[in-house]
């Protein structure tokens, strides 16, 4: 077997299909052999989507278990059953909890040694299904952490703690931010400390967007999309943001696209002052953007 750092992309594909039928035949005796090719056929397809994340066996580096997310949902969790009880399996939850603050899965309920796992680590049963649906011998469970260090939280636009936050965000550069009356404004907080806002309209435009520089790099910015998109997802076909067009780079990755641009917007508005912005505000363009999120 190739060391991971030996592998290419398709190799690492090949060896997460193999960790999971293995694991699958080692914990789900309830399986059938169909139930077994329906899966490794699902999870052949789903591979390209998600972000993976391996665990290495340190001894001969090869790949011994991956965790896959989706968003802040772990979509996949899987360890060779010839390293079971060695660790690996917390070691990939750590990395989904800690660096991805994943807070949300579902496990089959009969699989009692990963469910007890979740358990341990602060996940509730938040909804079941029962067997059957979805072509499932046995119920499925959605569980969601308890007490998530990560949180959204809808909040007052009159607190003071967020004033620094919307002053970043305010791409119009206004001391006073008087459409907050009509939108709602949600704060991140990382174990109740403020790191981010977002302020989006009564027709789904985000008119305010900030969190702070080191957590950019942590996917914290896309949690706080993927919240939007399931926040609004069943009224609005559209989530849209206008910025200047040295943000367009930024929103392209957390998968906005261009819609219409107006060139030298802040050119023009700004004449007197563009010394003060040109750093900021270098291109000048207002560039609207929008990303799909209902059907």
């Amino acid at each position: 077997m190739k060391k991971f750092n030996e592998m290419t992309e398709e190799e690492m594909f090949e060896r997460m299909l193999e960790i999971f039928e293995a694991s699958v035949r080692a914990t789900h005796d309830f399986y059938t052999e169909e139930d077994i090719e329906r899966h490794l056929s699902m999870v052949r397809n789903s591979l390209s989507c998600p972000c993976h994340y391996f665990c290495i066996d340190k001894e001969n580096g090869n790949i011994v278990g991956f965790v896959s997310l989706i968003g802040r949902y772990i979509d996949m969790l899987y360890v060779h059953p010839d390293y079971f009880s060695m660790g690996y399996g917390r070691e990939l939850l750590d990395i989904a909890l800690n660096e991805f603050r994943a807070d949300t899965l579902c496990v089959l309920e009969q699989n009692t040694r990963a469910l007890e796992m979740y358990k341990r680590r602060g996940f509730v049963v938040e909804r079941r299904m029962e067997a059957g649906e979805e072509d499932e011998p046995c119920p499925v469970l959605y569980m969601r952490m308890e007490n998530p260090a990560l949180k959204m939280v809808e909040i007052d636009p009159s607190r003071d703690q967020y004033d620094e936050f919307l002053r970043c965000g305010n791409y119009s550069l206004e001391k006073r931010w008087h459409y907050l009356q009509d939108c709602e404004m949600f704060g991140l907080e990382l174990d109740g400390v403020p790191i981010g806002v977002v302020v989006v309209n009564q027709e789904c435009r985000i008119m305010n967007f900030a969190i702070l520089e080191e957590y950019r790099k942590k996917c914290f910015d896309v949690w706080v999309i993927t919240f939007l998109l399931e926040r609004y997802c069943k009224r609005f076909h559209w989530l849209r943001i206008a910025v200047s067009g040295e943000q367009v780079p930024y929103f392209k990755c957390l998968g906005f696209r261009r819609e219409k641009t107006v060139k030298d917007y802040y050119r023009h508005l700004y004449l007197r002052s563009r010394r003060i912005h040109r750093k900021r505000y270098d291109p000048w363009d207002l560039v609207f953007m929008r990303l799909k999120i209902g059907k």
